[in-house]
């Protein structure tokens, strides 16, 4: 269903023949959406990762040969379109029929076509001359065409009319060093940010070059690079994998960073050390459960930091900077920079960025003659220095006017100043330059590097004597012998996945090819317009609350005002966001001012709350100036791609035998000698009891819609396990959502059990089944041990656990059940299934539960990025990285009962609604139980004057024709189904009325936000205040779920828009096509399945086309026009 100048064109048509109905903002949302729709879909099946939508046009240009003259005038519709805000109505008006001949020349560019006359009757009589912009002054981005070894030349973003010439090979005092390093790195259409130029002749000479810019490396992570034996990339890839031990010097960096924050908190008081520790221990029970090198000795160090801090904060920070104001405080304030390509986050610093404070719990280098005096090791003095580098080129500050300090709280003369060190700072961004190149050159296959680096080939300085031999090289060699040593078809496995996982890192930071506005650099490279388009942004808020509590102000509630751009926002309870104040009269943008990180603790139509992750001592910091807003948007944390480099890593290091059995070189073991200890109600759930505890290595068990994979399958598979005396059993899911139901089934059935998470992550029912809440009565390391040892069931989500293995030190699993399995990535349950306890695995067996028909886990890659090639890979069923676990080993099982089981029954849908997915999807293997709502038969007949009335008492699955709306705002937006959609509510609400229930009675699914608004916008207008709080949401959001009422609109109007519809359709091992996203949408529904749509667009996808027929054969199918189906008169 290939996209064709056609279809851009006949937008425009239909645009700009009912100008008369559209205001201009609409006209350029509709350019917006044109342009962005073209940059994506030519650029979709390239294997170039692009990063935002300059680098993608420029290349389209270059690739098609366009005019320059064209080709200035495209780049200023695209500069104009990302921010339309900068002019005023007037204006646009004058420059829309100069923008829509521009962007017609362009889609006729591309497609090699006419532009149709009933366009060009709209375009201006006289082309508008375009004048060049002036460059930035602070810095530019280019896209490289080229390069010789002097010189760079390349499209600047914002100059439209002349290729620009970049110095790279020059020497003087501006130069911080040599960066003809770059010249390797350089490719056509690689992109650089051009630092602070100076001009001469036409040519810039930068002060820093930054390779790649919209790829953020966290300042952190390159400063933990500087070893004293050498820095660079392989480096950076090696503290990836390093798995990191549970340490006293660990527990005592974080301690000190309490201490840090309860000292400016606290400045009239003393904190006591014993109710520090107390906090301290409470929040990390099973960190000091799990170190093994606690001693007396943990507390008089920790007691003599807390010391050391005091007297920094009260007197030295004083001493050494007279303006040091504590109320100007701001504790762990994040940044970020596309600027220079990094982000950072701070430990401490003044309000106006004139003080600067990073703490450092551990050792310092040497001494100064003055042996009280540390000195700095050069990690840290990197890390400060692209600390201030941040501040110097963000806000214009002077180097001398920035005040940077060490704080080594081991040490009595704790304050360390740092001045500025050019070379140090030129090192630090030429590894920050290395580090991209080489992480964007992994899915290319690179990541086979890992098989080369050695502990010499790290030793960069040849820094051979002692410490090296006892230490760093040991070490070293430990992170690289597990892969060294490795069999070919483990470094195989290994290698595949760790391309895989890099790819997919990439992806979130820079975007996908498959969704609009994705990619964390989307906070830049996004409009305004795209942003609210895709729900990723609350803009114009205000604060209405700061909730204070010991530790300041923690909580933040902002109004969000009233507007159509909030009806339906991409935020939910528990995720992480960012919170930044913008001046109201510019784009909100995260790049020119400090945020705070924050997680969302509740969100209503009216307000937004936000616990901060570092509670703010002063009310100052979130003073809000005249003209000034607020801002969240969605953060984006690199944790959970680390915890999976480190679950590979963890992965070659667990035994020999579970190696073996995840990569196939052994088959699962059963015992047929063991019995059942109780009785499950039927023979069927016996059955299926008895064989996965009969399996002694893993079992599976697939599970259809609505046939109780959660209530039964891993309800009694559980209970079998802990009727053995030694029973301990671990439940795990991949969504916060899915481990809540779990909890709801182990409550009621008085089950005892323990979350790991997080507050916002569980459901207020379960929070008192948090770890921190069941071991809040401990007192010491001992108790915690034993509570844990004392719990059989363990509870969490593959996040939570993969980042938390320690707690595998502590306790051994006889079994894991892993539900939802089919929704979870494989790498993200290797730590927890390579874990150990001791010197055995630390989960003996684990049963697997889902359904691979249905929605299969979110991948960012397309098909073939992840498809593997490597036929010792695919012999052991990995043909492609973004299968689930589940799915691999089912097809190596497919045909052994012993090890797979499937429910065959279903006690969800009607027969007559499950009728057409059982025999499409499932080879009419899928029955039911039954219950009575299951078999219960409708009159043929109904005494309705209403039509709906009639059809729903008449009917339970029936499809609505509905026309394609003459005019849309979107291709998103379908009216005329929106009408249909809450006609059909109404009725349903009538019919049910006296047991109507929001959360049961009935649910609408769409595909787009876009139309989810429309739904709800139009269900508002009836009037009926029951029916505001139904769930209208996509199908995504619906696995799970069920209601009484299931309507699905299918909200189409375009053929491409088919591929959006079918992106889940795979052909399964015995040859049935199945549609993912349609499986699921069908079978949420348990009385009534009423559907909605354009039968001649849908008949053109086979799998709908039969949907229809069978509508059409064995329920109803109507086809009337939209209003006489609203009125009911059919």
């Amino acid at each position: 269903m290939d996209i064709k100048a056609d279809d851009y064109f006949a937008e425009l048509e239909d645009l700009f023949n009912r100008t008369n109905d559209v205001d201009i903002a609409e006209i350029y949302d509709i350019f917006s959406h044109i342009f962005t729709r073209i940059a994506d879909d030519c650029t979709r099946e390239l294997k170039i990762l692009f990063s935002g939508q300059f680098a993608k046009v420029d290349y389209l240009l270059k690739q098609n040969n366009i005019s320059s003259e064209l080709s200035y005038r495209i780049h200023d519709l695209r500069i104009r379109l990302k921010d339309t805000t900068k002019f005023n109505q007037n204006q646009l008006i004058e420059l829309c029929p100069h923008d829509l001949q521009t962007l017609c020349e362009f889609i006729a560019s591309i497609f090699s076509a006419h532009i149709p006359a009933e366009l060009q009757k709209h375009f201006p009589l006289v082309t508008r001359k375009i004048s060049g912009r002036k460059l930035a002054a602070e810095y530019f981005r280019i896209v490289v065409s080229g390069w010789d070894s002097t010189y760079i030349y390349g499209t600047a973003e914002y100059n439209d009319l002349n290729e620009v010439k970049i110095c790279y090979n020059f020497s003087d005092k501006y130069s911080l060093g040599d960066w003809t390093y770059i010249e390797p790195m350089l490719s056509e259409s690689c992109q650089l940010n051009i630092v602070k130029p100076r001009i001469a002749n036409e040519i810039y000479y930068p002060e820093l070059i930054i390779f790649e810019p919209d790829y953020l490396i966290d300042i952190s992570q390159i400063a933990a690079c500087f070893e004293s034996y050498g820095h660079s990339p392989e480096q950076y890839l090696l503290n990836k994998i390093k798995l990191y031990p549970n340490t006293k010097y660990i527990l005592l960096g974080n301690l000190a960073g309490q201490f840090l924050d309860e000292e400016i908190h606290n400045l009239d008081k003393d904190v006591r050390y014993e109710d520090s520790i107390n906090r301290f221990f409470k929040k990390n029970a099973i960190n000091f459960a799990t170190c093994c090198e606690l001693d007396g000795s943990f507390h008089e160090e920790a007691r003599r930091q807390q010391q050391y801090i005091r007297n920094t904060v009260r007197n030295a920070l004083k001493e050494s900077v007279k303006t040091f104001d504590i109320e100007k405080v701001l504790l762990e304030p994040s940044f970020f920079s596309e600027e220079l390509g990094i982000q950072g986050r701070m430990d401490l610093l003044l309000n106006d960025n004139t003080v600067l404070i990073e703490q450092k719990s551990g050792k310092a280098n040497t001494f100064s003659s003055d042996s009280d005096v540390p000195q700095p090791q050069e990690k840290h003095l990197v890390q400060l220095l692209l600390y201030m580098a941040l501040i110097h080129y963000n806000y214009g500050l002077r180097n001398e006017n920035i005040y940077a300090f060490l704080l080594y709280s081991k040490y009595a003369k704790s304050l360390v100043k740092c001045s500025p060190a050019p070379k140090e700072l030129f090192e630090a961004f030429k590894l920050r330059n290395e580090i991209v190149a080489n992480e964007l050159s992994y899915p290319q296959g690179t990541m086979s590097q890992l098989l080369d680096i050695t502990p010499d080939s790290l030793n960069i300085k040849c820094n051979y004597g002692f410490f090296w031999e006892r230490y760093q090289e040991p070490q070293i060699q430990e992170v690289l012998a597990p892969l060294h040593n490795a069999i070919s078809l483990e470094q195989k496995y290994y290698l595949q996945f760790m391309k895989f996982i890099a790819t997919e890192h990439i992806l979130s930071k820079i975007g996908n090819r498959q969704q609009p506005a994705s990619g964390f650099a989307a906070l830049w490279n996004s409009s305004l317009a795209e942003k609210h388009l895709a729900g990723n942004i609350y803009d114009s808020l205000s604060i209405c609350n700061k909730k204070t509590g010991d530790d300041g102000i923690t909580t933040i509630t902002l109004k969000i005002p009233e507007s159509d751009t909030f009806d339906n926002p991409n935020f939910r309870v528990g995720d992480v966001v960012i919170l930044y104040r913008y001046n109201s009269t510019e784009i909100p943008d995260a790049r020119k001012t400090m945020v705070h990180r924050a997680s969302i603790e509740d969100i209503t139509n009216e307000e937004i709350t936000l616990l901060l992750r570092a509670a703010q001592r002063n009310e100052s910091v979130f003073y809000t100036p005249k003209n000034y807003k607020w801002a969240v948007e969605h953060d984006f944390i690199d944790s959970s791609y680390n915890a999976q480099y480190k679950a590979m890593q963890m992965f070659l290091l667990t035994t020999e035998d579970r190696r073996d059995l995840i990569l196939a070189q052994r088959m699962p073991e059963v015992d047929k000698s063991v019995s059942l200890n109780n009785d499950y109600g039927n023979d069927d759930f016996n059955t299926l009891v008895l064989k996965a505890k009969q399996a002694k290595d893993y079992f599976i068990i697939i599970g259809p819609p609505g046939a109780g994979k959660t209530s039964y399958g891993m309800l009694n598979v559980l209970k079998e396990e802990l009727s053995e005396p030694d029973g301990t059993v671990l439940v795990v899911s991949f969504t916060n959502r899915a481990v809540d139901e779990v909890c709801s089934k182990l409550v009621e059935n008085n089950i005892d059990f323990m979350r790991i998470g997080t507050k916002l992550s569980c459901a207020k029912e379960y929070r008192p089944f948090l770890m921190e809440n069941k071991l809040k009565s401990c007192r010491n390391i001992t108790s915690i041990r034993q509570a844990v040892a004392q719990t059989r069931v363990i509870v969490g989500t593959t996040t939570s656990l993969s980042s938390n293995t320690n707690l595998f030190d502590l306790k051994k699993f006889s079994l894991a059940i892993i539900d939802e399995a089919s929704q979870i990535l494989e790498p993200h349950l290797l730590a927890i299934l390579s874990a150990k306890n001791g010197n055995e695995v630390a989960v003996r067996k684990f049963v697997m539960i889902g359904d691979h028909k249905q929605l299969p886990a979110v991948v960012q890659q397309e098909e073939y990025e992840s498809a593997v090639d490597d036929e010792v890979l695919t012999e052991i069923g990995l043909t492609n990285c973004r299968l689930s676990l589940f799915e691999r080993l089912l097809r190596l099982n497919r045909d052994n009962d012993d090890i797979v089981h499937l429910l065959s029954k279903q006690g969800r849908m009607h027969t007559d609604i499950a009728f057409f997915t059982n025999q499409a999807f499932y080879n009419g293997k899928l029955g039911i139980v039954p219950l009575p709502h299951q078999t219960k038969e409708l009159s043929e007949e109904a005494e309705e004057s209403n039509g709906i009335a009639r059809m729903l008492k008449t009917s339970r699955v029936a499809f609505i024709e509905a026309e394609l709306p003459e005019h849309s705002v979107s291709e998103k937006v379908n009216q005329n189904e929106a009408d249909i959609i809450a006609a059909t509510i109404k009725s349903i609400f009538e019919i049910e009325k006296d047991r109507f229930d929001a959360d049961k009675t009935v649910g609408v699914i769409v595909p787009y936000r876009n139309q989810i608004s429309a739904v709800r916008k139009t269900v508002q207008k009836l009037g009926i205040e029951a029916l505001n709080g139904i769930t209208i949401d996509t199908v995504e959001r619906f696995q799970g779920s069920q209601r009484d009422y299931i309507i699905y609109g299918f909200t189409v109007q375009k053929i491409y828009q088919l591929n959006f519809l079918t992106s889940n359709v795979f052909t399964d091992t015995d040859g049935v096509v199945v549609d993912r996203k349609l499986n699921v949408a069908l079978t949420r529904a348990r009385e009534h399945m009423i559907i909605t749509g354009n039968s001649r667009l849908l008949s053109k996808n086979s799998i709908f086309s039969k949907l229809l027929s069978y509508i059409k054969k064995n329920g109803t199918y109507i086809e009337v026009s939209k209003e006489n189906y609203c009125n009911g008169n059919f």
